[in-house]
């Protein structure tokens, strides 16, 4: 694999880990 497709692999990895970091926060708001 070339570095630029690791780096987008990665950078998708992140975006659906924030995402649903970000979705579950709004569905647990009592253990904030």
């Amino acid at each position: 694999m070339e570095v630029g497709q690791i780096g987008d692999l990665i950078y998708i990895l992140v975006v659906i880990g924030l995402i649903g970091y970000l979705t579950y926060v709004l569905f647990n708001p009592t253990e904030f």
